[in-house]
């Protein structure tokens, strides 16, 4: 996921804004904040706690506000939280928790005692509170300078705070008064506040004590509650009363506000007014609802489904116009929670995929091959994007073998089998379900008979009565224990209760549960419903049940929900001649490989549109052409990009269809069924539960179908396919390593159009195994020219000359010249008096003594707290110890240490050494002590035992020879495009006379990366034991690939990386797990400051290097670029 950040031109201009506001001083004091999905992005305050009195003191981020109506919203959640418990439900009536609802009157004005007044109709229920649409509204005619009596009342003296509250919004009315039949209109009022009086009923604790334990304890909100406590009240920003001249000034009880004291709120806490927060509180809850919804959450307080239900619309069209005219706003709408924006203005529309003309020619390549092989009979391959069709062609001949047949019709009609599951799937949570005649998760179909368990190919002799009661959510996921019998031999022939043709029987269910049964008395399932996959007969099932429940065939009901309203004019269970007449004919393959034509070797399914008619099989009846089946499958990309018009499905709806259910044995079941790893089952069809090798991303959808056809949907990418043919024997061999070839190579085409789109300068991308480069290749342009680059430039590769001085210093501790355990003050004593600082962006003010030692293990692994300062500024700008020029000082060492202490009186560390990573200072020091040690300029000990030994021009020194190779610099606008390097910001000194007295092994050497993956190879073939004159010890080695950091310091280091997968060892960063991108577990990798980057991985065998000289540090172009290039290596590795 693309890491969300604010460009140093955003943040100049937000402080602008934010200055001008306080001089001005056109508000109160403010404060204003922004989260990504990953933390804080910008926090900042301005003006004072009392208005035009300096002396009060400025806002902090941590001042304390009164939310008034922010306070909704969690109110909301606490609802929503016990409706995913269980413990509520949006359709019960709010007259069960409070009588008064019993008999609301509609009024014309709820400020105006009137007799003209008549009962409602309708029945307020808990979701019309939830959208507003409940009808009680607030006196709207003064909201605006004083809050109603229902809020400014202290309830603390009155016996049953729940009944006065009503009687004050009864007001002057003989009942509680709604503005409209509930459900009707959007009007803004106390439906919040019932909906908390709701929530304290059901949990019989108060409002204060529910969302403490269940929204503010768990998220650290410690400036969050009903309650302003002494505490908060320190903290909290004074009001401030607008003159109608509109001058500020300060508050002097202009209007009554709600009761402050808290131990007068106890007894009525008000979920639409009463709470009081930090903003920097407030915008951690949101950010933890971001993250819910992005899936992307830890230890989240609310199901993905709840959070996502709050940021969908619910208002009619003359609801949603009310809102609008209360916020004076177009475009706007409301959830279940709070005010949506769901227009294409406020919406981000994922990136259009398409292919590019080598993409094409690469695929139309690839399928013209294998149609000349004529391994598999005439196939159709096509591709779909989310807002269109991006590729679609068929190969070979319409009946297998026969060159005098007509080549395939792309538009040839299929009998997808089990692609009609499916579809199948999608019907029983489609507009029938919307309209709630079924409950998809709770409805339990009566089988007559109790089901048995258990069922195998070799049964058990006493089967016993099932425990568990099969439930439509079992069908959905294939764990009810349903089971095709004989699995065994379902790759030739299709079951009796399939190829049955129903036409003559009285009842088909009866039949088809008859045959289903078998020898057996019951119905038989292979283990008790939930607990595991098996594939089998959920979907003809639960394909019975839409028809029970809708009184439709299947056939009726998908055209009029599916089929019709999505143009699919092909789709159909019934074969009819216009469709039989533009179908693909079958074809056999032989045990020994050759293909026949079809002389039905076994029985299918009836094909006779009469005599279909009777039953309709939801798990293999459908035929279709599969450009159709592509449109389907558009429209469902569609749907969960939030883009479809008129949808067949809810978001949230086909968002379940790519979450897993499946517990960990269901997955191993299925995986082994399929014969493939990474394998989960959603409500509908197959999920990839991580990337596969052919292309497809993670959460990506799938399926296939008897026949040999098969689809895929991959949100993360925006693309879905159809391949198929109709080929017998099922799961063909040829046919899967077409596809998997068909896959890779449009994945590959894809991501090398990115890589195509010029949006980072020239570029390498090389790879190397243990026994030799794999791949080496450059893209782009030199930034000043149009040349291309020479895959032999040099780079100045920055912090990857980390790994390299943390080398040196490892091989003097193997061979006893230096010891981890050294204390750095041995060497430079300036360490003896080390000092923490805390975060040297607003260090502490009294520094105290270091307690703990530094010690060079401390500077291997990064924990010695000497860190970069400031860190917020390294995108952009080098620190002043490096950028300066070392060359006329008399003690380098002296001079560094002098800056890096900078305004503090001894060397500052941010933490005690050991507790925590740092990036920072820590090569750098080592490379010091490496020169201390071996009476060496770090060149000239890195040139003896590593460079030269290994034939590397790798040096500190940017020689004319290596400048004439080095690739020139680019800098990226806060715009996004590039422009030549104009000096933008200070460098290491460049020139070799001058870099003779100080060498950086944080920073400072330049090399080509050919050379540096030649350094790589060499380190994983002494990984691997097959280094021909290593330069350091297999032992040695290995360490390199070892954690060392404790769990909170590599927190640190995931923060840092922006990755949830990080350690250090002792020299460079190791993935703690598989990484997306592809690299394994126990790879190590770094990256240096002009974006460049490395890793090896011993698990695979290779090695790579990507680069260009491109500033500011930490380009997300040149991540992503890597990433793709990296994610293509792995998918073509051939192991």
């Amino acid at each position: 996921m693309m890491l969300t950040t604010l460009s140093t031109e955003g943040r100049r201009a937000l402080d602008e804004i934010s200055r001008t506001a306080a001089e001005t001083n056109a508000i109160a004091g403010f404060v204003y904040g922004a989260t990504s999905l990953d933390g804080e992005i910008y926090f900042t305050s301005g003006g004072n706690h009392v208005v035009n009195d300096p002396t009060s003191g400025t806002v902090n981020p941590d001042t304390v506000f009164w939310i008034c109506s922010m306070t909704k919203m969690l109110g909301h959640l606490a609802a929503l939280l016990l409706i995913e418990r269980g413990q509520l439900n949006e359709e019960t009536p709010v007259y069960d928790f409070f009588p008064e609802f019993r008999n609301p009157i509609i009024v014309d004005n709820v400020e105006r005692p009137t007799s003209n007044f008549k009962p409602a109709t309708t029945v307020v229920t808990v979701k019309h509170l939830l959208n507003f649409t409940s009808g009680l509204v607030y006196p709207l005619s003064n909201l605006t300078t004083a809050i109603p009596d229902v809020y400014s009342h202290s309830y603390h003296e009155d016996e049953d705070p729940y009944a006065k509250f009503f009687e004050l919004m009864k007001g002057p009315h003989p009942a509680v008064p709604l503005e409209f039949e509930p459900g009707t209109n959007f009007g803004y009022g106390y439906s919040s506040d019932v909906l908390g009086f709701i929530v304290e009923k059901i949990t019989e604790v108060t409002l204060e004590e529910f969302m403490q334990k269940n929204i503010f304890k768990p998220l650290n909100l410690s400036s969050t509650s009903f309650y302003l406590t002494p505490e908060l009240e320190s903290r909290l920003l004074l009001p401030s009363h607008r003159r109608p001249d509109g001058h500020l000034e300060p508050w002097a009880n202009h209007t009554k506000l709600l009761e402050r004291d808290p131990a007068k709120v106890v007894k009525a806490h008000l979920s639409g007014v009463g709470i009081y927060s930090s903003l920097r509180d407030y915008l951690t809850l949101l950010r933890h609802l971001l993250q819910i919804y992005a899936g992307r959450a830890e230890n989240p307080i609310a199901k993905r489904e709840t959070i996502i239900s709050m940021f969908e619309p619910t208002l009619s069209e003359e609801a949603s116009a009310s809102l609008e005219g209360f916020i004076n706003h177009s475009d706007c709408q409301w959830s279940n929670a709070l005010g949506v924006s769901p227009g294409p203005s406020c919406r981000k529309f994922p990136m259009p995929v398409s292919l590019s003309s080598s993409g094409r020619r690469a695929l139309d390549e690839l399928i013209r091959r294998n149609a000349e092989r004529n391994v598999v009979p005439g196939f159709v391959y096509g591709v779909t994007s989310t807002e269109e069709e991006i590729f679609f062609s068929g190969g070979g001949n319409k009946i297998a073998g026969d060159p005098t047949s007509d080549p395939i019709d792309p538009d040839a009609v299929f009998w997808v089998c089990s692609m009609t599951k499916m579809i199948g799937h999608v019907s029983s949570e489609s507009r029938l379900a919307r309209k709630r005649e079924i409950i998809v998760k709770d409805l339990t179909y009566d089988f007559s008979l109790r089901p048995y368990s258990s069922l195998s190919e070799a049964p058990v002799s006493n089967p016993q009565p099932a425990q568990t009661v099969l439930r439509v959510k079992h069908l959905l996921n294939f764990s009810s224990g349903l089971v095709y019998y004989p699995l065994s031999i379902l790759f030739t022939t299709l079951p009796e209760p399939y190829v049955h043709s129903y036409h003559e029987d009285e009842d088909p269910y009866a039949k088809f549960f008859d045959l289903v049964k078998g020898r057996f008395s019951a119905i038989p399932l292979e283990f008790e419903p939930g607990t595991s996959f098996g594939y089998g007969y959920n979907s003809d099932v639960l394909g019975f049940i839409v028809e029970k429940i809708s009184g439709k065939s299947l056939e009726h009901f998908l055209q009029e929900n599916i089929f019709r309203p999505l143009g699919l004019t092909t789709m159909s269970f019934y074969l009819t001649p216009e469709l039989e007449s533009r179908l693909l004919p079958l074809t056999y393959r032989r045990d020994d490989g050759k293909m026949e034509h079809w002389a039905n070797q076994t029985p299918l399914i009836e094909r006779d549109p009469t005599k279909v008619s009777k039953l309709h099989l939801a798990g293999a009846g459908i035929y279709s052409s599969l450009r159709d089946y592509l449109s389907l499958l558009r429209h469902l990309l569609q749907i969960h990009a939030g883009t479809a018009e008129n949808p067949i499905l809810k978001r949230e709806t086909v968002l379940s269809m790519f979450e897993p259910t499946l517990t960990d044995k269901g997955a191993t079941s299925l995986e082994t069924f399929l014969n493939h790893p990474y394998c989960q089952w959603s409500s509908a069809v197959g999920l990839a539960s991580k990337d596969w090798p052919e292309g497809r991303k993670r959460g990506s959808g799938f399926w296939l179908g008897w026949a040999n056809t098969n689809f895929h949907m991959d949100p993360h990418t925006g693309i879905a396919t159809v391949f198929g043919t109709q080929l017998n024997p099922t799961a063909d061999s040829e046919f899967g390593q077409i596809g998997a070839q068909l896959e890779g190579t449009l994945y590959d085409n894809l991501q090398r159009q990115n890589a195509e789109r010029n949006v980072v300068p020239g570029f390498i991308f090389g790879a190397t195994s243990t026994e030799g480069e794999i791949f080496f290749s450059s893209g782009g342009n030199r930034m000043a020219s149009s040349d291309p680059i020479d895959q032999d430039a040099v780079f100045w590769i920055c912090s990857m000359t980390k790994m390299v001085g943390h080398l040196a210093a490892l091989q003097l501790i193997e061979r006893g010249q230096l010891n981890e355990e050294t204390p750095v003050s041995d060497y430079f004593p300036q360490f003896k008096n080390a000092i923490i600082v805390g975060n040297q962006e607003s260090p502490v003010s009294d520094p105290q003594p270091a307690q703990t030692v530094l010690r060079v293990k401390h500077l291997l692994n990064f924990t010695s707290g000497l860190v970069y300062y400031p860190l917020s500024k390294l995108m952009q700008t080098l620190p002043e110890s490096y950028v300066h020029s070392y060359h006329e000082d008399n003690d380098p060492y002296e001079k560094f240490f002098e800056l890096v202490k900078g305004p503090f009186s001894a060397i500052p560390l941010e933490f005690e050494p050991g507790t925590n990573f740092g990036y920072g200072y820590s090569a750098d020091v080592l490379g010091f002590i490496v020169e201390k040690v071996s009476g060496k300029s770090l060149e000239e000990y890195l040139q003896e035992n590593v460079f030269k030994p290994l034939g590397l021009k790798i040096s500190f020194y940017l020689t004319p020879e290596l400048e004439s190779r080095l690739l020139p610099f680019a800098h990226r606008r806060d715009d996004g495009s590039l422009e030549p390097w104009a000096n933008h910001t200070a460098f290491i000194e460049r020139d070799p006379i001058k870099t003779s007295k100080a060498h950086f092994a944080g920073i400072g050497l330049y090399a080509s990366l050919r050379d540096y993956l030649s350094l790589l190879r060499h380190l994983l073939q002494i990984h691997a034991g097959t280094a021909q004159n290593p330069i350091a010890k297999r032992e040695t080695v290995l360490s390199m690939f070892e954690p060392t950091l404790t769990d909170e310091a590599a927190k640190s280091l995931g923060l840092l990386m922006q990755h949830p997968h990080c350690q250090w060892s002792k020299a460079m960063g190791v993935a703690s797990a598989d990484w997306e991108e592809g690299r394994k577990q126990g790879s190590a990798f770094w990256s240096g400051w002009a974006n460049t980057y490395f890793h090896l991985d011993p698990r695979t065998g290779i090695a790579t290097v990507f680069g260009t000289q491109l500033h500011p540090a930490f380009d997300i172009e040149t991540a992503k670029l890597g990433a793709v290039l990296e994610r293509a290596l792995y998918d073509d590795i051939q192991t």
